[in-house]
């Protein structure tokens, strides 16, 4: 739905739009450390992340549950989910979490790197695609059971990526770099 958005900040703050961002309105979240990232699937169901390992979760659109991820103390930056129960999350050191359950379980997945990832998108059912520190960029191709490095020769942080299909993504990060991909992922100019 176009009109629906959200976006989360310091303090577990949740805000919330119906209509495309003409008004916006602040929702409870449960939590009070610093919220990253969010991603919604629909005008139900909603997921966060942020600092000290937090995740967020919404069923009704309304009322956020927070819990602290058992296995993860560092702090949460990104996550993405292709439908309601198959999620994926990144965070400092190299963490990349993977669920297949709506967030109730989560599993640690070796992203290949130790540098901090930012920012994730699926870019259809199997391929995904997460960015970090120093030009990180890691792919999966199923689902995001296993990650590969891939060489690039950013050296520029990179926080965010956004696929528009399951070809054309955009990845963005300091000092004003814009790269993109017309390959699903595989390459980034």
């Amino acid at each position: 739905d176009e009109e629906i958005g959200a976006a989360v900040g310091e303090h577990g703050i949740v805000i919330k739009t119906t209509n495309g961002g003409e008004n916006w309105a602040i929702e409870t979240s449960g939590t009070v450390p610093t919220l990253e990232s969010v991603f919604l699937t629909d005008s139900l169901h909603g997921y966060a992340v942020g600092q000290f390992g937090w995740f967020l979760k919404t069923v009704n659109g309304v009322d956020w549950f927070a819990t602290a991820i058992s296995n993860s103390n560092i702090d949460l930056k990104g996550i993405s989910f292709r439908d309601n129960n198959h999620g994926l999350i990144v965070g400092t050191e190299g963490e990349l979490l993977l669920t297949t359950n709506a967030g109730l379980s989560w599993t640690h997945r070796t992203s290949g790197t130790i540098n901090s990832l930012r920012g994730i998108s699926f870019s259809d059912i199997l391929n995904a695609t997460a960015v970090g520190d120093y030009g990180t960029i890691v792919r999966s191709n199923n689902g995001g059971t296993s990650w590969t490095f891939l060489s690039n020769g950013i050296r520029n942080s990179l926080n965010d990526l956004c696929f528009i299909d399951s070809e054309n993504g955009i990845a963005v990060g300091d000092e004003g770099i814009i790269i993109k991909t017309i390959d699903n992922g595989n390459t980034w100019h």
